[in-house]
């Protein structure tokens, strides 16, 4: 007789411990044997998701507006910096177009006469002071 409660209640023990096992993981039980979907249902106890309203929403996008005018204002000083480098590369062009018409122009001056250095005839020859 004894053997016959250990017994019960080896399997009363199983059954509590196997119910709360498949109430713990009903979703990965479900997914994992699909045939046996029927046994757990869909709890529908998730929370529903929190009304958002035009007050809430204008706070959580008032960071990115900052961040989109700060961008926007990033590429006006770029756009002002290219135009300022493009107006540079021209006064460079044409100065260089200057110096190439003055370098053209020196070329074309004749070369001043070369002189020509002697050194001194070395004191043996000189005639001697008296």
């Amino acid at each position: 007789m004894t053997r016959v409660v250990a017994f019960s209640l080896l399997a009363g023990l199983i059954g509590v411990g196997s119910t709360l096992a498949c109430q713990s993981y009903r979703d990965e039980i479900a997914q994992t044997f699909p045939p046996f979907r029927w046994l757990f249902p869909i709890a529908t106890t998730k929370a529903p998701a929190p009304a958002v309203t035009s007050a809430g929403l204008q706070e959580q996008l008032k960071p990115l507006a900052i961040d989109i005018a700060l961008v926007r204002r990033s590429i006006e000083q770029l756009g002002s910096n290219l135009d300022q480098l493009a107006r540079k590369q021209d006064q460079l062009a044409q100065y260089m177009a200057r110096l190439q018409g003055a370098d053209a122009n020196v070329s074309a001056l004749p070369l001043p006469p070369k002189t020509v250095y002697a050194p001194p005839p070395p004191k043996s020859l000189q005639p001697a002071a008296q």
